[in-house]
């Protein structure tokens, strides 16, 4: 007679309800923020390639179960750039329930082509002139070579791969008429015009997108459905680049298809900034006033908000008209508001030089952005660079460039927290006042109080504030419960 046999089958992970295996995947959460939807957008790029992710990529093939578990993790980011072809992909992707739970923040690229180069095929060509040399140089060709080799890296085996000393003298020969052009520089002549007239349609695409509110309703109406805190981030540069992109970028003359990849790629706004010279026509800056409060009247407003770029371009704000921007609506769609970061903080300072700014008329602009953000009465963490942008304020040198750091005195004015548990600033100016009065405000026990390279305007009594401050903040400083840093005030 045979013996009893075990008939109970092993139970693996597949086996376990889903409300189990959701909360094992949930775990993985902390790897790029936290659970009130408060991201960190910069753990994010080491997220991505960890084994963290690889596991819930992996995972989500095995089976249906662990499928619906691990796919809400595996888009936590919507990346949506200014062009019509990323707002397909984010509706793609919302349109699948389980990726659209997943969200938790929107990263946005405000990467463009500018009028002053889309209208002007000289300004083009010098543009893209001058980044081709700039990375001809980075990769340290010297300038016999240049005249000589091709370019110094990629696929040597492709056949069609440019010539960049060609390609420089047949541009710029196109304003000489008694310059006899080869087939190579008839060629390379016709790329440009070919390339150019494309970049001028997508161009008129792009200012599409935004003069007809096509950008801004898209994205509050695909966040509309989301009922948990959304973490919102403006950055002016892709953030996450495919190989082709990178290839296009880095090595362009590799082969025609990088050429016009290339040629045909919108700029970031520090390049455009050093394009446009002046005021631009196109006020692209309205979005940062109309998203916040298209996503608040659409029923989904970001409690996170983190400002990476910032374009400016020359904004009247006299006689009480504001430059066209609905300054009450924003305040009433920032109510909401706890995180709010204006530049990076941590990050070294962007700009070695201040931009070109227009103080009678950008300045009442930033006024009344910062104003209108930091006026909500949720804010708990707040932080303010000015010169991550370049911003400053004060008088001119003989070489252009003003000499003081911002000063935030209309900004600050308008907070009305008085739980701030994390403060920085850095780069800016403020009345010995406010400052005090913006520390008073601070939460019992804040985590963080950051100030560096703080000027003030009026008063030099730094020792009275930092007593207050040694005082006030003694024991949670004691128990390491609160980062303190003060650097380079005066």
């Amino acid at each position: 007679m045979m013996g009893d046999q075990d008939t109970t089958s092993a139970i693996g992970i597949a086996d376990l309800p889903l409300d189990v295996l959701r909360q094992i995947f949930a775990f993985f959460e902390p790897s790029y923020g936290n659970k009130n939807g408060k991201i960190d957008f910069h753990a994010l790029k080491s997220f991505f390639g960890s084994d963290e992710y690889r596991t819930i990529k992996n995972a989500r093939l095995t089976c249906w179960a662990l499928n619906v578990a691990a796919t809400p993790l595996l888009f936590p980011i919507l990346h949506i750039s200014l062009e019509q072809e990323s707002l397909e992909r984010a509706k793609s992707l919302c349109s699948n329930p389980l990726i659209y739970s997943g969200i938790r923040g929107v990263q946005i690229c405000l990467t463009y082509r500018p009028g002053e180069t889309a209208n002007s095929l000289q300004r083009y060509k010098e543009c893209r002139l001058r980044e081709l040399q700039s990375i001809y140089d980075t990769h340290g060709q010297s300038a016999e070579e240049a005249y000589d080799s091709r370019w110094p890296y990629g696929d040597q085996g492709e056949s069609d791969a440019l010539h960049f000393s060609t390609l420089r003298r047949a541009w710029n020969a196109m304003s000489n008429t008694k310059h006899i052009l080869s087939d190579e520089e008839k060629l390379y002549q016709n790329l440009l015009t070919e390339s150019y007239e494309t970049y001028k349609r997508q161009h008129e695409a792009q200012a599409r997108l935004v003069s007809e509110k096509v950008f801004v309703s898209t994205i509050s109406s695909l966040l509309a459905g989301l009922d948990h805190p959304l973490s919102l981030n403006i950055v002016s540069y892709p953030p996450r680049v495919s190989r082709s992109h990178f290839m296009a970028s880095q090595m362009p003359l590799a082969s025609r298809s990088n050429f016009l990849q290339f040629m045909n790629a919108p700029h970031d706004w520090d390049i455009i900034a050093k394009l446009t010279g002046g005021p631009n026509g196109f006020n692209l800056s309205k979005l940062l006033v109309d998203l916040p409060i298209a996503c608040h009247e659409a029923g989904t407003t970001p409690q996170h908000l983190y400002i990476d770029c910032f374009p400016l371009s020359g904004h009247s704000i006299g006689n009480g008209q504001g430059g066209g921007m609905d300054w009450e609506r924003l305040s009433a769609a920032s109510r909401s508001i706890k995180t709010f970061h204006f530049g990076s903080v941590i990050s070294p300072r962007k700009n070695t030089s201040t931009r070109r700014f227009w103080p009678t008329l950008d300045q009442g602009f930033v006024d009344k952005f910062l104003g209108s953000i930091v006026s909500s009465p949720s804010l708990d963490d707040c932080s303010l660079n000015l010169d991550f942008f370049g911003l400053r304020c004060g008088g001119w040198t003989k070489h252009g460039v003003m000499t003081f750091d911002y000063n935030i005195d209309a900004a600050i004015s308008r907070i009305c927290s008085h739980k701030l548990n994390i403060l920085r600033l850095a780069y800016v100016s403020v009345e010995e006042k406010n400052l005090e009065w913006l520390c008073e405000n601070l939460a019992e026990e804040p985590e963080a109080l950051e100030l560096r390279n703080v000027h003030f305007t009026k008063g030099s009594n730094w020792i009275t504030i930092l007593d207050q401050l040694s005082v006030r903040l003694a024991s949670v400083i004691s128990e390491e419960k609160c980062r303190v840093t003060f650097s380079h005030l005066s």
